[in-house]
């Protein structure tokens, strides 16, 4: 079984086989048919944003259309349907989150070090009131 046969398996299970216009089951090339359909869409919104007398003009309206299609619309939505993009995106916000909780962690540890170094009452205290707080966060999250 190819990708092609698996594509058209998970597409005609979705939503009852019931597909986006711009996505033809037996298309060779669904980069066209979606470019094609944006065409179309892209056509209805010209008049709305284009004055009149500008869309009168067919060389124009035909520049303007392949442009915004071409240009700007289809490459947006390339980029959004693309599962790495999102990927990427949480990586890159997480990957600051996940660093700045490991530099906070590792200044509290020296922070630790620091204040009870040459002191074994102060490190069985705070190791004593470390279990004490998590005994009183666990019947707090319980109750």
């Amino acid at each position: 079984m190819n990708t092609w046969d698996l594509d058209n398996i998970i597409a005609t299970s979705f939503n009852k086989g019931k597909l986006h216009p711009a996505i033809k089951m037996k298309s060779i090339d669904r980069e066209r048919d979606v470019k094609l359909y944006m065409v179309g869409v892209v056509g209805k919104l010209i008049p709305l944003i284009v004055d009149d007398n500008e869309i009168n003009s067919p060389p124009v309206f035909v520049l303007i259309r392949e442009i915004l299609t071409n240009c700007v619309l289809y490459p947006v939505i390339k980029l959004f349907s693309d599962p790495d993009f999102y990927n990427k995106l949480i990586v890159e916000k997480l990957g600051g989150v996940m660093k700045d909780r490991a530099d906070v962690k590792r200044f509290r540890n020296i922070l630790d070090k620091h204040s009870l170094d040459g002191n074994p009452d102060a490190q069985k205290k705070k190791r004593k009131s470390k279990a004490s707080l998590m005994a009183n966060n666990t019947n707090t999250i319980i109750s």
